[in-house]
């Protein structure tokens, strides 16, 4: 399974584009990409197909790499917590 959110970077790059380029290809801030880029928010529905697109793979392969970054940041987000349990308790 490839973790498109990962290579969105890496594909930007080999695209010789900036953040920057790409923001305004999307009507987005720089910043905004750059959440993309490391997993902090995903692209909204509407701007899938032109990533798809721009980057090179399937909209389903960033549906999907959207899906799974937001089960794994609920997943570490519950280890943080038990975490902070433990402590509490220890």
């Amino acid at each position: 399974e490839i973790d498109v959110m990962k290579k969105l970077a890496g594909l930007r790059v080999t695209a010789e584009l900036k953040q920057k380029d790409v923001a305004n290809i999307f009507g987005v801030t720089q910043g905004t990409v750059s959440f993309w880029e490391n997993g902090v928010s995903k692209p909204s529905f509407d701007k899938i197909p032109l990533l798809a697109e721009l980057y090179g793979v399937t909209e389903q392969e960033i549906v999907t790499a959207c899906i799974n970054s937001s089960t794994n940041m609920i997943h570490q987000e519950k280890i943080v917590k038990n975490d902070k349990l433990e402590q509490i308790i220890f």
